[in-house]
């Protein structure tokens, strides 16, 4: 009786050393997640600091007012081919738009490692930086092929840039239709998005 209880003592002692070990990995390997997402946080974060102190602020407004007074936000083209902007602020707006996708990409990052909620990276089921259209030429023909960026991120960008393609056909179709209701029923989300200034 005595040495049957030793072996479920034995036994039970076994399990406890083996959960113990379990929870143990399980938290090492949370812990060394985090330090990595940590990681990139901080090398994003230097980056785009670094990016924002380096953009022009003026050009960028004068581009942004010149997007809304030519209509240059419906223009298919690359923002180095829109001749109403000058260097400076083609130059300033795609830097504004790289700092956009960098922000986001980190986001994805950051979702995917399950580091942030649904309602943080909630930014990401749009994309409204992606609303003019020489922002998504931009990406189309030139950030997605830099080799700068992960596949999966890539596969994202696509789908939110061919959404906004299929709604600016609609609107090609229909010059009478709401923009935002439309971008609302292509995208089959809870809200329509509002401009974000890039």
């Amino acid at each position: 009786m005595l040495e049957q209880l030793a072996n479920i003592g034995e036994f039970l002692g076994g399990i406890a050393v083996v959960a113990s070990l379990i929870y143990v990995g399980v938290q090492l390997r949370e812990n060394r997640k985090q330090m990595q997402a940590n990681a990139a946080q901080l090398r994003i974060d230097s980056r785009i600091a670094i990016w924002n102190r380096q953009l022009d602020s003026d050009a960028l407004h004068c581009a942004r007012d010149k997007f809304f007074e030519h209509e240059l936000y419906k223009r298919d083209v690359l923002l180095d081919e829109l001749e109403e902007l000058t260097l400076r602020e083609r130059r300033a707006s795609s830097s504004a738009l790289a700092i956009e996708i960098i922000f986001s990409q980190n986001q994805f990052f950051q979702k995917n490692q399950q580091i942030i909620n649904e309602e943080q990276y909630s930014p990401l089921a749009y994309m409204s930086f992606l609303i003019p259209a020489p922002h998504r030429r931009e990406w189309k023909d030139k950030l997605r092929l830099s080799g700068y960026f992960p596949n999966d991120y890539i596969a994202h960008v696509d789908e939110i840039v061919k959404k906004y393609d299929r709604a600016e056909k609609i609107m090609d179709e229909d010059e009478d239709a709401d923009f935002f209701s439309i971008v609302h029923q292509v995208f089959n989300t809870p809200a329509p998005p509002k401009w974000i200034d890039t």
